[in-house]
């Protein structure tokens, strides 16, 4: 199967995106980055925390913000996330756009706001979507500590509240912690979509060792949180 026919396969339908839209003026995109080359903790971004792949966490928070219309999971390697999540399978990604990253978007290297980029083209390329995104949301799949009441603050930040950057500061991963939003007019100095009013969530507990998953994983037992699949 060549590059063109997967990226058909991968995205869905414009009429799809047409139903999912809550606002005819809005068009907020969660763009869900989660590439599988990791040098410290292999397939991170697939690694299981309170026994659902972390992936699944940032799709599951999206999913669930009243603020946003559309949420999209970039990968590197489509065929692999397909195989090893099974849940792509379930309603759960009924209205989850999957994405096959394109060129140098699939260096593990590149910039994450490149591979936002890339995510955007991609969709308005294959006519999924006809009119460029009012707001854009990226949820790093290896923040899953991060409580989706702060995701829902953040977003309504940007898309209701007009700043343009929103974070999400936690004290060790634990319980407590705060929101922070901006106006901050020199956000295009680090080359982050100066097009769009853009949040940026993120916490101080962001997973990259084994060591990280295990402190998440005390976490979620903190928080009472039981390990059920989605």
């Amino acid at each position: 199967m060549d590059r063109e026919e997967n990226d058909t396969e991968a995205l869905r339908s414009a009429n799809e995106l047409s139903r999912q839209v809550l606002s005819p003026k809005r068009l907020c995109i969660a763009v869900i980055p989660c590439k599988l080359v990791s040098h410290r903790l292999p397939k991170k971004n697939l690694q299981l925390v309170a026994g659902v792949p972390m992936v699944l966490h940032a799709v599951m928070k999206a999913k669930s913000c009243p603020f946003i219309d559309m949420v999209v999971v970039t990968t590197d390697d489509v065929e692999t996330f397909q195989r090893e999540v099974p849940a792509i399978k379930s309603k759960l990604f009924e209205d989850v756009y999957l994405i096959q990253r394109s060129g140098n978007a699939c260096n593990p290297e590149t910039p994450v706001y490149l591979v936002v980029r890339d995510a955007i083209q991609l969709l308005s390329l294959s006519g999924t979507i006809s009119r460029t995104p009012t707001h854009l949301v990226m949820l790093q799949p290896n923040v899953p500590t991060l409580p989706q009441e702060a995701v829902d603050i953040l977003v309504e930040a940007v898309v209701e509240k007009g700043f343009n950057v929103a974070r999400h500061f936690d004290t060790s991963g634990a319980m407590t912690g705060g929101c922070d939003a901006y106006k901050f007019p020199a956000f295009q100095s680090v080359q982050l979509m100066d097009t769009y009013n853009f949040a940026f969530l993120s916490t101080d507990l962001e997973i990259h060792t084994a060591e990280d998953l295990a402190f998440a994983e005390k976490v979620f037992t903190m928080r009472g949180l039981k390990n059920d699949e989605p």
